[in-house]
């Protein structure tokens, strides 16, 4: 929306003319695209590549095909148009147009502005062979209609044709000069100032949630399901999306139509599978290495990992455990009282990975994972250990199954034997991996499906049963994330749907510049939205202790190293002043270099 006040300005000065003349393009309606050059460009892409110079009729149609997908009505000025026309003014559009002016009346009668009812009259340059940028369309409307030049009033947003040669002529003139218009820096061939035009333009929901899903987070999901179908399409074999992450991922490609029956959802996670393999290991120590800790963890979280939790209430040692912080696995072995508990319960850790084998068994056999067939899995990320995972399950099978992993992106390629690929990074791109988990936590909550993560595999007589743990978020936060995860996949439809698909690059610079300015520069309005978040899962729940007064170094260690939103988190407990980034990027530095 305008400034009222310059919208009332607009409307005062134009009280005592006769007749009011309004500029077309860019004054009463706009398009998801910057440049005129760009609607020339989306239509070569519909005619296969031909070159569309607007010469001939075929031509001419094909550009208004386009125009009448791509604009939209600036309410602001039409509202002024339609309040000067009911104040009896004269009011009349002009515009310097390859189209004709027939087919911009049907442009404008497809979003409600109706020629004798709105305006009275319409002069268009390619009707009559002159234009405003000549001063010859401007003479021709005072001859049509016999107004003098002193009783007009121009409105529009071109500094020459509506503002310049008017006044040479004596007609009043204003330039308008929308929100929409005003210059961005020059990015990459005016891409970034489509996006954000199309952005503005189909955002129609007034909500902050929805506001960032579709602005931030939207561009990014388009451009990596592209990127999926890309290199799905070119593999004939089955492509498994892992919860929870992979239930966006999917929503998106059947949004854009490219969904295919080879596709499947898995319901998987790192705990569950790690549960149903603990059999298959001899001691416990391959048992704890198996568990990866890559973050502080309680003692508490690792007998859940394990899955033997009935063994604290039979073993009386096992209280002096009960909240004891490890940040490895090898703390975890060199703690002896934890090694003993853990020693004392391997049959009853081993008993129970096998029922949840089991399981596990014929779930992935019944989504015809459990065969020999070459498959693809797809994940957010990181490292690829549920890839490891999946692996080490395929070897209990003594298949000789190869899968090939595709992420959000590949952090460090620990497993250098599975064939993985990233789409924003593949263990390079230093700065890019730095900046994104800045927030990656909150990007991993907006991409989740809403329901906990799987806790395990059950045992149910011939069949199975999936346990799943509670969801992160409480009932008014979740739908909060509901509200973001609406406003990402209205953007994939509205892009899927749209003509500027063909003038846009999603690549890894495109698809994620608006996403990294939000996360690494919160504003006063995100940080309000953070501060209420309240994430939780079974080892911790933050969103509180903000503030320097009642934090103890231990506390924001853990917190920060534990926060969905770092930068965020770092302006909550600092202050908005606090150069937040340079500090995540200093700590960052510091952890990759030890």
């Amino acid at each position: 929306m305008a400034d009222s006040k310059k919208i009332e300005t607009i409307y005062n000065r134009c009280k005592l003319a006769k007749v009011i003349s309004f500029d077309v393009f860019g004054t009463l309606i706009t398009r998801d695209v910057v440049e005129p050059d760009d609607v020339i460009r989306i239509a070569k892409t519909k005619k296969n590549g031909r070159e569309v110079v607007g010469e001939n009729k075929e031509d001419i149609e094909a550009l208004y095909e386009v125009e009448m997908s791509i604009v939209h009505p600036i309410d602001d000025m039409i509202f002024v148009m339609r309040r000067l026309k009911q104040n009896g003014k004269v009011i009349i559009l002009t515009s310097d147009m390859y189209l004709n002016g027939q087919m911009i009346e049907n442009l404008l009668e497809n979003i409600g502005v109706i020629k004798g009812i709105d305006y009275d009259w319409i002069f268009v340059s390619s009707d009559y062979g002159c234009t405003k940028k000549d001063g010859g369309l401007y003479k021709l409307i005072q001859q049509e209609i016999h107004v003098s030049f002193e009783e007009m009033v121009h409105i529009g947003d071109a500094i020459r044709s509506d503002y310049l040669i008017p006044r040479m002529l004596g007609i009043k003139a204003i330039w308008y000069k929308s929100e929409k218009n005003r210059s961005v820096p020059e990015y990459r061939n005016n891409e970034l100032r489509n996006l954000n035009r199309f952005i503005e333009n189909h955002m129609s929901v007034e909500n902050y949630e929805y506001e960032i899903g579709y602005k931030f987070f939207g561009p990014l999901l388009y451009g990596f399901a592209n990127w999926l179908n890309d290199r799905i399409s070119e593999r004939n074999e089955p492509v498994f999306f892992l919860a929870r992450e992979g239930f966006i991922f999917l929503k998106a490609l059947e949004i854009m139509g490219m969904s295919q029956e080879n596709m499947k959802y898995m319901l998987i996670s790192r705990r569950s599978i790690i549960g149903s393999l603990l059999w298959i290991y001899d001691d416990i120590d391959e048992m704890i290495k198996s568990l990866h800790i890559d973050r502080k963890i309680s003692f508490e979280k690792v007998i859940a990992l394990l899955n033997v939790q009935e063994c604290l209430k039979n073993d009386r040692a096992s209280l002096k455990l009960l909240g004891r912080i490890y940040t490895s696995s090898t703390e975890i072995i060199d703690d002896e009282e934890t090694y003993s508990f853990l020693f004392r319960h391997i049959s009853e850790i081993k008993e129970k990975s096998k029922s949840q084998y089991d399981a596990m068994e014929k779930y992935l056999q019944s989504i015809e994972f459990d065969t020999q067939d070459d498959c693809t899995m797809v994940d957010i990320g990181w490292v690829g250990t549920m890839q490891r995972y999946l692996n080490d399950y395929i070897k209990t099978r003594k298949y000789s199954k190869r899968i090939k992993g595709l992420y959000l992106g590949v952090h460090i390629n620990n497993y250098n034997e599975d064939p993985k690929e990233g789409y924003l990074f593949n263990g390079d791109s230093v700065k890019k991996q730095r900046d994104i988990f800045s927030f990656v936590g909150l990007l991993e909550s907006v991409f989740s499906e809403q329901d906990g993560s799987v806790k395990h595999y059950c045992q149910r007589g011939d069949s199975y049963e999936i346990e799943r743990c509670g969801y992160e978020y409480d009932e008014n936060d979740a739908k909060k994330i509901a509200m973001i995860q609406q406003g990402m996949l209205d953007f994939v439809r509205d892009m899927h749907n749209s003509g500027i698909k063909h003038i846009l690059f999603f690549d890894q610079y495109l698809s994620t510049f608006n996403l990294l300015k939000f996360g690494n520069n919160p504003s006063k309005k995100d940080l309000d939205f953070f501060r209420t978040l309240v994430f939780s899962d079974e080892s911790y729940s933050l969103n509180s202790g903000f503030g320097l007064k009642t934090l103890s170094i231990k506390d924001f260690k853990n917190n920060f190293m534990n926060s969905i939103w770092k930068t965020a988190y770092l302006k909550c407990t600092f202050g908005s002043w606090f150069p937040a980034k340079a500090f995540y990027d200093c700590l960052y530095g510091l952890k990759k270099n030890t």
